[in-house]
């Protein structure tokens, strides 16, 4: 899915906002839902969400 955006996958911005965060299937905790897209994208793999909200017990990605 990056694939055919790699570059805008690197200049995307995302907003920091008030949301409480998500949480990736790898139990990483991201600022909002861009922000794990964005480093799915930096990646280049696929990492799902699990759910909103922070992981419990895990690092914060911001």
């Amino acid at each position: 899915m990056c694939a055919q955006r790699d570059i805008l996958a690197q200049e995307l911005k995302c907003s920091e906002g008030l949301e409480s965060g998500v949480c990736s299937v790898l139990g990483k905790t991201y600022g909002n839902e861009c922000l794990l897209h964005k480093e799915a994208c930096r990646k280049r793999r696929h990492i799902g969400l699990a759910h909103t909200g922070p992981c419990l017990g895990k690092h914060t990605q911001h």
